[in-house]
């Protein structure tokens, strides 16, 4: 009876909280479409320019601004897993957002990598990556391993990688926001470096990964209705459309038709970095936050697929739409696509500070050490500051190119994250394997480098994280099938965050 009826009780304050969040969401979408139509009738009064471009990102920014303040906690289940309270809808909304923002970044750059390739690791990472670690009861992939592999050699690595990634993605994300921002609202470099920085900071230092998701939601909303309204206003107009649509068809026809040309695993080419990168992007952990989030692995897994077709939707949208806005050219219309660029650049250098942020885990909770919340908190807040300084700056200076450094990010997750990920699911793996499939990943990358040279190594940065994760994970996963079985599988005595917030 006492069971029924706590379970009753959560089943109620989820159902209350479910409501809060459906409420705001309205509210938002509502505030939004208001000032997107605002944004058109002052065009069509003639109103200064500057007004009308600067107008929809201001709005954007406020926005994304408020809701990361609002979602402010000092509860461990809020922060590290948003309460598992992200409905499948809102998962994938999230889901999607990151993945926009991560090509959005990698495509701005001009020297971008294979879309192709990274689109096929996205499809991975929401329909078995994240819904995988969701069922070990993680609340990021960091722990996912460390979880299952008591080592603090092995949390000492992970740690450092999920920093370095972390700044790698919030870098390039603060590089195209900082451009975009400068065309759109005039300011100086540094002035829109700064306004970034605080603007990051609101979003994910506060809520944790309840900002972030909730934000994350919030610009894909955004981001579907810039991406849907070119279409959606010139077919109310007239039924002239139809040329400019099938251009868009035929021009992704092209891509699509070329990229495949690209996927050779043999000869010269790009056929294994393509690979590389689809796994890596496969591994990267922001796109795992809508599954992380969810309530149970079912629906984890249903806002992975959610999360997969709304991307594929923004990226169709995108397609057909680019010719229509090239034909319109109005301020109003110009204004809301490079404000959702701004948008999609804001998530990813969120996405990246976030993932820094969980270089600190929430493990002490179960006894691996005995930390307060409070300083768990801040030393997880801590780290998002400083992966979000340090991107400011390089942005500044211009200091990274964002598309290889989301390569790069790919690259290291690949190679860390990758085997490690891939042992977790043998039960007859243990710590000692994990650290050997570690050291002979690294070892593999350093022979690969002192034989070609530091150049080719950063040039071929996929395809050398490929081969020294291949190698790493083959040696440990033969070395535990002749290696006694253990009495137990290494695993935590309960789930890393239990159904119900074990605070109150």
């Amino acid at each position: 009876m006492r069971l029924e009826g706590a379970s009753g009780g959560m089943d109620e304050r989820r159902a209350a909280s479910q409501t809060r969040i459906d409420g705001r969401a309205a509210f938002a979408s509502a505030a939004y479409l208001i000032g997107v139509g605002l944004t058109f009738l002052l065009e069509r009064i003639g109103a200064p320019d500057g007004l009308v471009r600067a107008l929809a990102p201001i709005l954007a920014l406020g926005a994304i601004a408020l809701i990361g303040a609002l979602t402010r906690t000092t509860r461990i289940a809020a922060f590290y897993a948003a309460d598992h309270a992200a409905a499948p809808r809102y998962g994938a909304a999230a889901f999607a957002a990151v993945a926009a923002g991560l090509a959005a970044c990698a495509a701005a750059g001009g020297d971008a990598p294979p879309l192709a390739a990274m689109g096929f690791g996205f499809v991975l990472s929401a329909t078995i990556v994240g819904p995988l670690a969701r069922s070990a009861g993680a609340s990021s992939l960091r722990e996912a391993v460390t979880a299952r592999f008591h080592s603090r050699p092995l949390r000492l690595i992970l740690a450092s990688s999920f920093l370095a990634i972390g700044v790698l993605i919030a870098a390039a994300g603060c590089e195209v926001a900082a451009d975009a921002m400068v065309d759109l609202l005039g300011m100086s470099r540094a002035g829109a470096v700064a306004l970034i920085g605080v603007i990051l900071a609101l979003v994910v230092a506060p809520g944790g990964l309840a900002g972030f998701l909730w934000v994350a939601a919030a610009a894909a909303g955004m981001i579907a209705l810039v991406l849907a309204l070119p279409l959606l206003a010139r077919a109310a107009a007239d039924s002239s459309a139809g040329a400019p649509i099938l251009g868009g068809l035929g021009e992704m026809a092209a891509s699509v038709g070329r990229a495949a040309a690209e996927w050779r695993i043999a000869g010269p080419g790009g056929g294994l970095d393509n690979l590389a990168i689809a796994l890596g992007a496969a591994v990267l952990p922001p796109l795992s936050i809508g599954a992380l989030a969810s309530e149970t692995p079912r629906r984890a897994r249903r806002a992975g697929i959610a999360g997969a077709i709304l991307a594929a939707f923004f990226a169709l949208a995108f397609a057909l739409g680019a010719p229509l806005w090239r034909a319109d050219g109005g301020v109003a219309g110009q204004s809301l696509r490079a404000s959702a660029l701004l948008v999609a650049a804001l998530i990813c250098a969120a996405a990246g500070a976030h993932t820094a942020s969980r270089a600190a885990s929430a493990e002490s909770s179960y006894g691996y050490e005995n930390v307060l919340a409070s300083a768990r908190l801040a030393r997880s807040r801590g780290l998002a500051l400083l992966a979000i300084a340090v991107g400011a700056i390089l942005a500044l200076h211009r200091a990274v190119r964002p598309a290889e450094a989301l390569v790069d990010a790919a690259a290291l997750s690949l190679a860390v994250l990758g085997p490690l990920l891939a042992l977790a699911a043998s039960a007859r793996s243990r710590a000692i394997h994990a650290l050997a499939s570690l050291a002979t990943t690294i070892a593999t990358i350093a022979f690969l480098i002192w034989a070609n040279g530091w150049s080719f190594a950063l040039r071929q940065a996929p395809s050398v994280a490929l081969t020294g994760a291949a190698a790493g994970f083959a040696l440990a996963w033969a070395a535990s099938l002749f290696s006694d079985a253990p009495p137990e599988v290494e695993a935590p005595a309960a789930p890393l965050f239990l159904e119900e917030p074990f605070d109150s």
